[in-house]
């Protein structure tokens, strides 16, 4: 038969001491040990461009800037919303907002970085653009679309230090390390591709944890020719968590 009886002081008293050691252990679980974390999209916001520097801003009170760099013989400037452009480039510049859906890839406003050349030697220069978080990040990743190449004209090269960079067709875009460029990089004629497109379009992951800025380099690996030409890339919105016990898928 079944009895029940109430339990001795000392028994109550023996229970809560075993008890101890369990919320000691709970302590103890490692860090970054929460995954599925949901992640914030800051979009882009644009800003203000020179031929020399530009600065932005996106949501959530980040901070966008960019420096041209110039080597000893190239003649590379940020394109300006005051020029006329040429063909396809007409009213678009440096920091401009697109609103673009490249398929697998954030949607949203992309920032353009568009750049521009005057004469021959061009391989030297980029712009490096700096995003700044206003407090540490974690689990930083967005995608570059319309990385391509026109032989002796421009060919994209995008650099991301300290990321995985991963190309949606790499029958088009080729990576090595955290820097990309166009597969058809070195050959004869135009490779062009649709900034809407898969084509051209790379997602690229920080590995850094507690981040509170991040660097771009933009440049090309063709010398332009003796007139003006363009050439853009677009940066996708940013997703990122601020939660430090996330994993980073």
């Amino acid at each position: 038969m079944h009895t029940t009886s109430s339990p001795t002081r000392r028994a109550v008293t023996k229970g809560a001491a075993w008890s101890v050691p369990l919320v000691a252990g709970a302590s103890t679980v490692p860090a970054y040990a929460v995954s599925n974390c949901e992640k914030t999209v800051a979009t882009h916001q644009g800003g203000r461009t020179t031929q020399t520097a530009a600065s932005g801003s996106m949501s959530n009170g980040i901070t966008v800037t960019s420096a041209a760099t110039k080597g000893a013989t190239s003649k590379m400037f940020l394109a300006t919303s005051g020029e006329a452009g040429n063909g396809g480039n007409r009213g678009r510049y440096n920091f401009n907002v697109v609103n673009l859906a490249p398929p697998g890839a954030t949607a949203g406003p992309y920032l353009e970085l568009n750049q521009r050349t005057l004469v021959k030697h061009y391989r030297q220069a980029s712009q490096t653009v700096t995003f700044t978080f206003p407090q540490p990040v974690y689990c930083v990743e967005f995608w570059v679309t319309d990385i391509d190449y026109q032989n002796g004209y421009y060919g994209d090269v995008v650099t991301v230090p300290g990321t995985v960079a991963t190309p949606s067709t790499p029958a088009d875009v080729t990576c090595s390390g955290s820097t990309c460029q166009s597969a058809h990089s070195g050959a004869p004629g135009t490779f062009g591709v649709d900034p809407g497109a898969a084509r051209g379009l790379v997602r690229y992951k920080l590995t850094g944890r507690g981040l509170t800025s991040f660097s771009l380099i933009y440049s090309s690996n063709s010398s332009g020719k003796s007139s003006t030409n363009y050439q853009q890339v677009y940066v996708s919105p940013i997703s990122y968590t601020t939660r430090a016990d996330c994993t980073c898928a």
